[in-house]
């Protein structure tokens, strides 16, 4: 089974909770999709929760043809 990219927009003190609820179930290869994050450039983001991500990619490098799904959390 091919996956599907689903894409979670990172930035600065985005609301890390809300994503929590989905993203279990679209990351998962029984279901067919895979997730990576997206911000706008590559450096390490800081959550409102306080937790620290690195995107996987930037919005530059985003083929919106290539996405499935982009997921964009409220920013606080």
């Amino acid at each position: 089974m091919e996956h599907q990219t689903v894409h979670l927009f990172v930035c600065q003190r985005f609301s890390d909770w809300e994503p929590g609820y989905v993203l279990p179930m679209l990351n998962d290869p029984t279901r067919g999709y895979r997730v990576r994050t997206v911000g706008v450039s590559q450096e390490p983001v800081k959550t409102s929760g306080g937790v620290t991500i690195l995107p996987d990619m930037t919005l530059a490098e985003l083929e919106p043809t290539q996405s499935a799904l982009l997921t964009l959390p409220t920013i606080f």
